[in-house]
């Protein structure tokens, strides 16, 4: 039996149907496009912002890291080294320092800010000039700065918590130098062991002492005294360097101290030394630093 002719309210219903299908598919393509466009707006001013960061974080970590000169101070050279884990990764709180106090004392630290980024740097450049003034305020007693800074971070972190959110806690090491006689008072809070290496080649660490500032208040610091001779080495570091890996083996004070050793001979500065440990440290790592690397080398003349 023949199919019935389909009807002219019917052939307008179906066209009526389709014509509603173009159209909400017409709109559904329409939304899309805008979805599409306002994510690559938001791309866009995501990317933008966080240039912007980047550029103030860099201007901030400047002065932070920058390197200072080897015949900066009489009796001593220094050669202060800093490099980031890679190019992309977010700036973090690492620094260095040295600068004079009377009786023609030197003090140098090296200091490594938990937490990354803007807030990171901001933290760490308030810790630096702090611990300069404290310096001023006890130029005798390396124990005593380390103290008072150590308080000043917690009284932060107990009155202001989120401004401390990325930068809770500092490990730093120091020394007071004093160039003349070579006699050397080194503090140490978290940081990793200072090292000595000597001018026979010799090299040893100075272990740790206290805690990171921060962790707890009325925290007391104990001194490490130590004489460096003529040709004499102290090295400041971050956990950057020691903390390369191969495996599960780390870098380590060792590899550190074999490097500067090997050094020795072929280096024509005090730089160049620093440098080839930075480079074994990085070759130790398979090419790349996990962390950032913040070195301070202070030889006695």
């Amino acid at each position: 039996m023949p199919e019935p002719e389909p009807t002219a309210d019917l052939l307008r219903e179906v066209n009526e149907a389709l014509v509603i299908a173009c159209v909400r598919q017409q709109e559904l393509a329409d939304a899309a496009a805008s979805a599409r466009r306002q994510l690559e707006a938001a791309n866009a001013a995501l990317e933008a912002a966080l240039a912007r960061e980047r550029h103030i974080t860099d201007a901030l970590q400047r002065p932070l890291t920058l390197e200072i000169a080897g015949d900066a101070f009489a009796g001593l050279s220094l050669a202060t080294l800093y490099e980031a884990a890679s190019a992309e990764a977010e700036v973090g709180g690492d620094f260095f320092d040295a600068f004079l106090l009377p009786q023609d004392r030197v003090l140098i630290a090296v200091a490594d800010a938990t937490g990354k980024g803007l807030s990171a740097a901001a933290r760490t450049i308030q810790v630096k000039e702090v611990l300069r003034a404290f310096a001023r305020e006890y130029p005798h007693s390396p124990a005593s700065i380390a103290s008072r800074l150590n308080d000043y971070v917690c009284d932060i972190r107990a009155f202001a918590p989120n401004a401390m959110e990325d930068a809770s806690f500092v490990c730093l090491s120091m020394a007071l130098i004093e160039p003349a006689t070579g006699e050397c008072a080194v503090v140490s809070a978290g940081a990793e062991s200072p090292i000595v290496l000597r001018a026979n080649g010799a090299g040893e660490a100075v272990e740790p002492s206290g805690l990171p500032l921060g962790v707890r208040s009325q925290e007391l610091y104990s001194v490490t005294s130590l004489r460096l001779e003529p040709g004499d080495t102290l090295i400041l570091l971050t956990d950057g360097i020691t903390e390369a890996r191969r495996g599960n083996e780390f870098f380590g004070p060792e590899g550190l101290i074999e490097c500067a050793r090997a050094a020795r001979g072929r280096a024509e500065s005090l730089w160049e030394t620093g440098r080839s440990i930075l480079d074994g440290a990085r070759a130790h790592g398979g090419g790349a630093l996990r962390d950032d690397a913040c070195l301070l080398l202070a030889q006695r003349r």
